[in-house]
């Protein structure tokens, strides 16, 4: 068998390639892909997702998608519009310090999951216990 020089896929990306490189080039095109770069999910959409699928109805999951996007849309728009007012070296520092929150942010997740009865951090459980099937 022989194999080629080509990657079997490469006729397939290459028009993408071609637009994506076209857009970079031209002022216009930035505006294009932060638009189409809006539709790809966070975690955080995630997230909503997992609570639109535990809903009761399909009507209800819509409309927890929407009070979602609803709800991100001022903090989005506060950090769009505030990002042109910080300078550079502000932004370096926050680069650095974010991923310490983030690492906070796992830690208090997984702690809120194991369900240990930590005041403040803890969920209140319905019942006080729990049964699994």
């Amino acid at each position: 068998m022989k194999i080629s020089n080509k990657s079997t896929g490469n006729w397939l990306l290459k028009p993408f390639n071609a637009l994506l490189t076209y857009a970079l080039q031209h002022r216009a095109g930035h505006l294009a892909i932060g638009l189409l770069n809006g539709f790809l999910p966070c975690g955080f959409v995630y997230l909503a997702l997992i609570g639109a699928v535990n809903t009761s109805s399909v009507g209800a999951s819509v409309q927890y998608m929407i009070w979602f996007g609803l709800g991100t849309l001022p903090l989005m728009l506060a950090v769009t519009v505030g990002s042109g007012f910080v300078n550079q070296g502000i932004r370096r520092k926050m680069n650095r310090v974010v991923p310490y929150f983030m690492l906070c942010l796992g830690a208090w997740f997984l702690l809120r999951g194991l369900a240990l009865d930590i005041p403040y951090l803890s969920p209140p459980s319905a019942s006080g216990t729990v049964i699994c099937k």
